[in-house]
């Protein structure tokens, strides 16, 4: 793959970005370092090796889920801090 500046001004307009020049130039050695950390990945020899699902044969060791009962809506009125149509009301965090 080819990291040229095509490639990161497309990257920089999908994930929203503003990079002046500087930045740009940055970006690019840095995915040139990564892709070629991959490139070399992929010339390792894996013929005969099984693939693996996961790194060890440990097992998440989870619990069952309970049923159990909740706050009660008067209970959950007093303790958030603004309430709207019996939903907690927060402050709008991200920007559309």
């Amino acid at each position: 793959m080819v990291v040229d500046d095509h490639l990161i001004l497309k990257l920089q307009k999908l994930a929203k970005l503003d990079l002046d020049f500087e930045e740009r130039e940055s970006m690019k050695q840095e995915l040139e370092k990564m892709i070629g950390m991959f490139d070399k990945i992929s010339e390792v020899n894996t013929d005969g090796l099984e693939a693996l699902v996961y790194m060890s044969d440990s097992q998440d060791k989870l619990r069952d889920d309970e049923v159990r009962e909740g706050l009660s809506l008067s209970t959950l009125a007093r303790l958030a801090p603004s309430m709207e149509q019996n939903y907690v009301a927060v402050p709008k965090v991200i920007e559309t």
